[in-house]
């Protein structure tokens, strides 16, 4: 019989810092994952942010969530960022059950949820939630080339020569750079950013708060394992990976800061995180987000961004441009505006 089980913030420290026995693991949550959980700006003690369904010892669902406090619009939110169900126990709904344990629990707070797999998209719209798509860029600068068939075989000749091509196209960009552009790098936001981050986020869907954006920095809920086939096995969600980087820096032009920039990279695939711009220096920010890109041997690039995405088309450099639909579940009362720039951060994007 399967049954279900809710652990606070203090359950979660006692577990973690006190190694207490009281159900939880890392078969319901990696230990990164909790630590940058307790340490959010908005947790409370008594607030429940993990739920796991077991049957006897077995953990065979979970989920988890932290909470939010947006500046724009002004509204308190529940973010899940894990969702399991074991496949095992498809007829007991354990997904619905332990995603409307965090909904029962949330204590006014809005629940949304972001990128999700059709699966929890079902789940959500059976919670009341509404789904909103929007469009994201899957852009292949590189290619692994296998050596299987023909086609494959043929293609690996002429790879040497789209990459020749692919770095010309490059470095006659990077050439247009302003002689007096600065960056600055950063594992902070500081007074400076912040400040540009709400006075250019008028077009932006959501403006998070300071503390916020500071505790997804300080906090990752993913860390590099150099040597990841000595790991122990962790549940769906694991958080550490062969090869991941973070890189947030300033933009300035003659001292003026003119963008403001984030990048993740794990094993090859990036996420354009963050891309706040002054307008008339954005072809300048995107050829150095660009020169970033390609300097972490990016092999696929994700961006929500249509100005710097038109950008990347334009000029010439990317192998193929996908579509890749991003569901945003929401409460009816959290009025999205598909006109509004998401941030490839928002919501838990960035685990």
């Amino acid at each position: 019989m399967v049954e279900y089980h809710t652990y606070t913030i203090a359950d979660v420290k006692a577990w973690l810092y006190s190694n207490k026995d009281n159900g939880l693991s890392e078969a319901v949550i990696s230990k990164i994952r909790a630590n940058a959980i307790v340490h959010n700006p908005y947790v409370e003690d008594n607030m429940v942010v993990v739920v796991s369904a077991n049957d006897g010892d077995k953990v065979v669902g979970f989920t988890a969530m932290f909470p939010e406090h947006l500046v724009r619009p002004d509204v308190w939110l529940t973010v899940p960022t894990t969702l399991y169900a074991h496949p095992d126990y498809a007829g007991e709904f354990i997904g619905y059950y332990v995603s409307k344990a965090l909904h029962d629990t949330a204590d006014g707070r809005l629940v949304i949820g972001t990128d999700l797999a059709k699966e929890t998209i079902l789940i959500d719209k059976l919670l009341g939630l509404k789904a909103d798509t929007f469009s994201r860029k899957r852009i292949i600068l590189r290619r692994t080339i296998h050596w299987d068939t023909f086609r494959h075989i043929l293609s690996s000749f002429f790879e040497p020569i789209r990459l020749v091509r692919q770095h010309t196209k490059i470095r006659r960009i990077l050439k247009s750079i302003p002689a007096d552009l600065e960056l600055e790098y950063s594992n902070f936001i500081d007074a400076e950013m912040y400040n540009f981050i709400v006075n250019h986020s008028v077009d932006s869907m959501f403006v998070r708060s300071q503390e916020m954006l500071n505790w997804i920095l300080s906090f990752p809920f993913g860390v590099e394992a150099p040597l990841i086939s000595y790991i122990r096995p962790q549940n769906a969600f694991a958080s550490q990976t062969t090869q991941r980087k973070r890189v947030l820096f300033k933009v300035y032009i003659s001292k003026k800061l003119v963008g403001i920039c984030m990048i993740d990279s794990t094993c090859g695939n990036s996420n354009v995180r963050m891309l706040y711009t002054e307008t008339q220096y954005a072809d300048s920010v995107y050829k150095i987000l660009l020169q970033h890109v390609m300097r972490m041997k990016t092999k696929t690039l994700h961006s929500l961004y249509v100005d710097f995405n038109e950008f990347i088309k334009n000029a010439g450099v990317s192998l193929k441009m996908y579509d890749e639909p991003l569901v945003f579940t929401h409460p009816e009362s959290l009025v999205l505006n598909h006109n509004k720039q998401l941030q490839g951060m928002d919501g838990d994007m960035f685990a």
